[in-house]
């Protein structure tokens, strides 16, 4: 996969034979180098690794990488490292000389819990030219993770990338300055000489500089700024250089200087100058990988709008892809370096952006017609006159609403769609390039349009109640299908999406504002992506977020996602989603990142969201700790709802006989106490059962409403929950404070222990780090976009260290700090997105409208900073 940017990594592509290296594809016959090596032995070259780097509380350095010999990426089966001082670690291992590419990074080990250098930062060092029995010893610097963010495509691509004159400058910034060769391949040096490849990793290169090496060496020009040597560009921020010093010359001194396009200096480093001193053991190789040192930390401002909002003379009645371009025009006169989204995929009658029925579809309504038009008849004025009227009539319909008509402009566009692709869709579809990419969205693309297709003719969204099944997409696309035309429609109506938000984002790219999106948590419980790929989803289950204080919980009707499944093909679904995304954007939001440490899971039968857990749950509570606290034998007071008779008589009234007569039952051995039947025992039976017909004539519409609310109420009103599979485990209720069941327990020392037991149960004893730091590493690694994390809410305590960790970016607003009244942002961690508001809550506007106390209060306590 040329250009893939995955330095090293195994290209499935052919079998699985191709290594990438800066977007050469090295094509290796993997298993006859390894019959070879197993009858006569494989030459080997010795590699002396080593780096300064503290480790924490005893932790074990190690080095990792695809090699066989660096464990292939395995922790535990990585190269272990040895210090002395828990500071300078070094490690000796022999590479076979047929690895001319050794990729690897480094991580430590401190109990389970595993960490490493950062992701998108490529390390590599080139074995090219070196013979058996040849020793290189490397002098590596550890590459911190915030330099995940200076890597990214964000910064590579856009807004360090852009050239004075608006141009698209992605080509030049990662070409190479020089002969790549030059600055990879060793060659043996003069006796008493060593060779020595320079290699440092520059984040915040602005298009068209350089970097040089200077230094008091006489090869180095003595620290004349005139005689300077210039480092290839490696592409991906990696800069190289061989040089050949004597022996006898070392020590010396050096530093990293930046130049500009025309060749005059810009700046060098800060602090002290590097020094470099003679590797011992006569070795002749010398490898030296470092960061450069900034003198300032680098900040930018953006600009978060929904594409909806963006609405132009030329788009029809709402925002479009191509309104984007005026954006970024003012974006780039008032500095901006970011534009931030909402989610943009299709999410069919529902405005929500937040609940996509595909994760990889783009969303129609967001298509400017009149481009579609022409593009597919070969110019605005080839457009048939009554496709011309339809789009007039669209523009004068909806262009002067103040607010936009939703439904209607996306029924407009897609009769004016319809109407184009009858047309001359079918001539587009045919297209060299459209072909293309049709195969590499093939994933995914097809069973979106019969998804589509189908829905449309059913009208029917639970497509459990469909004839046809995902495994039914190859024939329902072949030509002697009735979905035939309505595939090719909507696989056409796709292609000119991304067609347009393509053009969108490298015209920002080109003016140096970066494209930053949103990844929902979650999708729609009936949605193509669920269709198609059903077991990565558990469909029996809904996401959402607890509530500690009165009901209700928040239930967002997104199923689970079935993380098991997913690691076993090593997160693949969410490699092509993030891929799919990074076509257009170099940033994106993890919309709820604490989802991904943890979720609150809610059985699907419970609408509420009080019943639910958080999944996974590493420490639930035991039978044996809740007869620790008093809570012994028969459990079912706790597990089953709570409801006494004067509760019975005080919420349904004069139905209160009814109810009990035909939803009750008294519980045995327990005065004025009732449970449920089975049949209402879930939210799901009671709204099914109170609607069934039998109670037509005997319940108002009122009554049904008022019963089926206050049984449901019932159903939540437990201290614990019973695990389904497991009897022996338990876990206590979020609300458990404001159930009747709490309020009418009348020993207080159960009370108190059962207190402090919730306490710890959701505060204290629950650890979620390694969870979420495996999802999270996997999913930086899928793309080379900056990654951000929406982080608010009831955070884990070890969720910042891994964000940290990680160099992913969280957001901090000012009126939802974390501690105290107000946000500080002068006092903000540096990997953070501050915002006075976001799209959860009111703008600054609307806060200072409506909240004259707040206001007020804001004012008095922040004179200064008003």
């Amino acid at each position: 996969e040329t250009g893939c940017g995955r330095v090293g990594r195994i290209c499935r592509v052919g079998g699985g034979n191709c290594v990438c290296w800066y977007g050469k594809v090295i094509t290796i016959c993997f298993e006859n180098k390894r019959k070879n090596d197993r009858m006569f032995g494989s030459p080997t070259i010795t590699l002396i690794l080593k780096i300064h780097y503290k480790v924490k509380d005893g932790g074990q350095m190690i080095a990792s990488g695809e090699s066989e010999a660096l464990g292939k990426n395995v922790v535990n089966k990585s190269l272990k490292m040895r210090s002395r001082d828990g500071e300078n670690w070094e490690a000796k291992v022999s590479i076979p000389v047929s690895e001319t590419l050794l990729v690897y990074r480094y991580g430590y080990i401190i109990g389970n819990k595993s960490r490493f250098e950062a992701i998108q930062s490529v390390r590599s060092i080139s074995l090219e030219g070196l013979k058996k029995g040849d020793t290189v010893i490397t002098r590596d610097t550890w590459r911190s993770p915030k330099s995940n963010v200076f890597v990214s495509t964000a910064f590579r691509e856009a807004i360090f990338a852009a050239s004075p004159e608006g141009t698209n400058s992605r080509g030049r910034q990662d070409s190479a300055l020089g002969d790549k060769s030059a600055a990879t391949r060793w060659t043996e040096p003069q006796r008493n000489s060593v060779a020595i490849r320079f290699t440092i990793v520059v984040p915040r290169l602005t298009h068209g500089h350089s970097i040089r090496l200077t230094g008091e060496h006489e090869k180095l020009g003595k620290w004349d700024m005139e005689s300077t040597l210039e480092l290839v560009n490696l592409g991906r921020n990696v800069y190289s250089l061989m040089l050949e010093i004597p022996v006898d010359e070392f020590p010396f001194q050096y530093k990293y200087c930046i130049f500009d396009k025309e060749g005059e200096f810009v700046f060098r480093e800060r602090g002290t100058p590097r020094e470099l001193e003679a590797p011992t053991d006569h070795v002749k190789f010398l490898s030296v990988d470092e960061s450069f040192k900034y003198e300032n930390v680098w900040k930018g401002a953006g600009v978060a709008v929904p594409v909806f909002s963006l609405r132009s003379s030329r788009s029809m009645g709402i925002g479009e892809f191509l309104d984007i371009k005026l954006l970024v025009d003012w974006a780039a006169k008032v500095n901006l370096s970011l534009i931030q989204v909402l989610p943009v995929n299709d999410t069919g009658d529902n405005p929500s952006p937040y609940s996509a029925t595909s994760v990889f579809a783009l969303h129609p309504v967001y298509l400017n017609v009149q481009e579609v038009a022409a593009y597919t008849f070969g110019g605005e004025d080839k457009v048939p006159y009554e496709i011309k009227q339809e789009i007039e009539d669209g523009l004068s319909s909806f262009n002067g609403l103040e607010e936009i008509d939703y439904t209607s402009v996306l029924e407009k566009k897609d009769k004016i769609l319809s109407m184009i692709f009858l047309g001359g869709g079918n001539n587009i579809l045919a297209e060299a390039e459209c072909k293309a990419w049709q195969e590499r969205n093939s994933p995914w693309l097809p069973g979106y349009a019969c998804w589509k297709s189908i829905m449309a003719k059913t009208g029917e969204w639970v497509f459990t109640q469909w004839e046809h099944s995902a495994k039914d997409v190859p024939r329902l696309i072949s030509k002697d299908s009735e979905f035939y035309d309505s595939v090719r429609y909507h696989v056409f109506v796709q292609y000119n999406l991304h067609l347009q938000l393509l053009s969108a984002s490298n015209y920002a790219k080109a003016h140096g504002v970066a494209l930053k999106g949103d990844l929902p948590i979650g999708v729609a419980r009936y949605c193509a992506d669920t269709w198609i790929d059903t077991d990565m989803f558990r469909m029996d289950w809904s996401a959402g977020a607890p509530t500690h204080g009165p009901p209700p919980a928040q239930n967002w009707d997104f199923p689970l996602y079935n993380w098991d499944v997913m690691k076993q093909d090593g997160y693949q679904w969410w490699r092509r989603r993030l891929a799919a995304m990074e076509e257009y954007f170099q940033a994106f939001r993890i919309d709820h990142v604490l989802g991904f440490f943890r979720i609150w899971a809610i059985p699907a039968h419970n609408y509420s969201g009080l019943l639910g857990r958080y999944d996974p749950c590493p420490k639930p509570i035991t039978r044996r700790e809740l007869a620790s606290i008093g809570i012994k034998g028969k459990l079912d007071r706790y597990t089953n709802p709570y409801i006494h008779e004067s509760d019975v008589a005080k919420k349904f009234g004069e139905s209160a006989k009814f109810v009990v007569e035909n939803f009750l039952d008294e519980v045995i051995d327990e005065k004025e106490l009732y449970n449920l039947r089975d049949e209402v025992s879930t939210h799901e039976r009671i709204h099914t059962l109170i609607h069934d017909p039998m109670y037509d004539d005997i319940l108002s519409e009122d009554q049904r409403v008022m019963i089926r609310t206050e049984l449901c109420n019932f159903v939540d009103d437990r201290l614990v929950i019973q695990d389904e599979e497991d009897p022996d485990k338990f876990y206590l209720v979020c609300h458990m404070f404001h159930t009747a069941s709490y309020k009418a327990l009348k020993d207080e020392e159960l009370k108190t222990k059962l207190d402090k037991l919730w306490h710890n149960f959701f505060w204290e004893r629950q650890k979620w780090g390694e969870d979420g730091y495996e999802k999270l590493s996997a999913m930086q690694d899928a793309a080379n976009m900056m990654v951000c994390g929406e982080d608010l809410g009831a955070v884990p305590s070890e969720a910042y260290e891994v964000l940290d960790a990680l160099g992913i970016l969280g957001l901090r607003i000012q009126r939802w700090p974390i501690k105290g009244e107000w946000g500080e942002p002068a006092k903000y961690s540096y990997l953070s997105v501050a915002a006075p508001s976001c799209h959860d809550c009111s703008t600054v506007r609307q806060w200072w409208i409506e909240d004259r106390g707040a206001r007020q209060h804001f004012y008095r306590s922040k004179p200064d900073k008003i």
